[in-house]
């Protein structure tokens, strides 16, 4: 099995389990070998993925690629598992290739990535998000997730303080000229669930209208990142470290009814005083019983609203727990033929400032059919003005 590249490009010093301190180390180039190792050497560490040769009964041995992998660190991973079937990875002594159209910036380098085509601005943005995930998924596949969690908020952390010390991005500055707040919606991962699809939907039309959108994803990413413009920024953050690079002024953070995004929600929210709170209640309720447990319920009787399927699922979930304040009604799922048409809901009047205008809600649905624009009440929640 050999992997091919050019001597200066494959960065084989780097081992994966240091990968940590060589992203902090990069730019020192302290992580190379000083010179070629010879082709019959194995190579301790991850080679870049810009030429590869993968021999026909590894590949089969071992497997392809982890499609949880989303455009970078796919190659690295596969090389650690390669590693430890027993394999060597050996760097060709050929004359390599060169990639074009790298990913701009240091912040997007990441051993074993590929990227195809020139980058816009929020295609680079997009390209370092998944960069600094994908880290994180090497980390957590190599140790455990405690590690992946505490190399997200660090590396957070060090980003922030240097922003401190420049001046505000164009593209935050772009978002606060909107007039309009920050959105913030946090999920565990971005797959093929009702949940998380209703999210990516509501993600992407807000982005559409002009909001500056932010996806938090506190466990790991999915498929549905396909799915999200690139104007949309997700990453990868523990829910312990909500740190989130927003414009400056009000922001809407919407959230499940899990313990993870609740408690992300719930540090979030007691930043600011500015910031709004939504809880956008998911689990199926049930009639004899309750289903959330009471330091749960206890934690969303802090936000500012919830988000419910359908009047009779709020009925439910009130049966059997303390909650209370505004509600809106967004039905998940696909109209049904025969559905009759919802009333339109006209919005009251609200103070300048009031995240959770009152409004007359829309006749409901039931629960996972679809009622009209599935988001009407969702947007209207988010109305500042």
């Amino acid at each position: 099995m050999g992997y091919r590249g050019p001597p200066p490009d494959p960065d084989p010093g780097a081992g994966c389990r240091c990968r940590l301190l060589r992203l902090a180390a990069r730019h020192a180039d302290l992580a190379r070998y000083a010179r070629q190792p010879p082709e019959s050497q194995s190579i301790e560490g991850c080679l870049g993925a810009t030429c590869l040769a993968i021999s026909r009964t590894a590949w089969n041995a071992i497997g392809g690629f982890d499609e949880e992998f989303f455009r970078y660190g796919e190659a690295a991973d596969w090389q650690n598992r390669a590693r430890a079937a027993g394999w060597r990875i050996l760097l060709a002594d050929e004359v390599g290739a060169d990639r074009g159209n790298r990913v701009t910036g240091a912040d997007a380098h990441v051993t074993g990535s590929t990227h195809e085509g020139a980058v816009a601005a929020a295609q680079h943005d997009r390209n370092r998000d998944l960069a600094r995930a994908n880290a994180a998924l090497l980390l957590e596949h190599q140790h455990s997730v405690h590690h992946a969690d505490v190399y997200l908020a660090a590396t957070k952390l060090v980003e922030r303080l240097q922003r401190s010390k420049r001046a505000a991005g164009s593209s935050a500055a772009a978002g606060h000229r909107t007039g309009l707040p920050a959105i913030v919606i946090v999920t565990n991962r971005l797959v093929y669930g009702g949940a998380e699809r209703q999210k990516a939907l509501l993600a992407t039309e807000l982005d559409r209208r002009g909001y500056p959108v932010t996806i938090v994803c506190v466990q790991r990413f999915g498929p549905l990142i396909n799915e999200i413009p690139h104007s949309v920024r997700v990453v990868r953050q523990p829910w312990w470290a909500p740190i989130v690079d927003i414009p400056a002024g009000p922001a809407v953070l919407i959230s499940g009814d899990t313990n993870t995004e609740t408690g992300f929600a719930t540090l979030w929210r007691a930043a600011a005083k500015s910031r709004r709170w939504l809880v956008a209640a998911h689990i199926p309720p049930e009639d004899n019983r309750p289903i959330y447990s009471r330091p749960l319920t206890a934690a969303m009787r802090r936000a500012d609203g919830f988000i419910v399927l359908a009047q009779r699922h709020w009925e439910m979930l009130t049966a059997h727990h303390r909650l209370g304040g505004r509600r809106f009604v967004a039905p998940n799922g696909v109209a049904a033929a025969g559905d009759p048409a919802p009333r339109s809901g006209r919005r009251s009047a609200a103070a300048p400032g009031d995240a959770l205008a009152d409004r007359r809600a829309q006749e409901p649905a039931p629960v996972g059919r679809s009622a009209g624009r599935p988001h009407r009440d969702a947007m209207e929640a988010l109305d500042f003005r």
